[in-house]
């Protein structure tokens, strides 16, 4: 199981791609969106959980402009996430 910690990482993580509704958010998380991504994929190594790869899809599709430094790092992730759930 996993511990109290874990739930309040994932809980934080899915609160970050629901402010991403709100373009004074978006401004003010960009210049952290690499922190922000390396947080996500370190919890995605934690725990598999379909809605924090939702969440991280949100986040792509919104610094669609911002993401390609981080591409091969993110596809990397996702490969190994895919393969564990498979």
């Amino acid at each position: 199981m996993y511990s109290e910690h874990t739930a309040v990482k994932v809980e934080a993580a899915l609160a970050v791609s629901e402010l991403l509704d709100h373009q004074v958010a978006i401004e003010f998380i960009r210049p952290g969106l690499e922190n922000i991504l390396k947080i996500f994929l370190r919890i995605m190594d934690e725990i598999d959980f379909e809605d924090l790869v939702s969440a991280l899809r949100k986040i792509v599709d919104v610094f669609e402009d911002d993401i390609a430094p981080y591409a091969i790092s993110l596809c990397g992730k996702l490969s190994e996430a895919h393969v564990r759930l498979v």
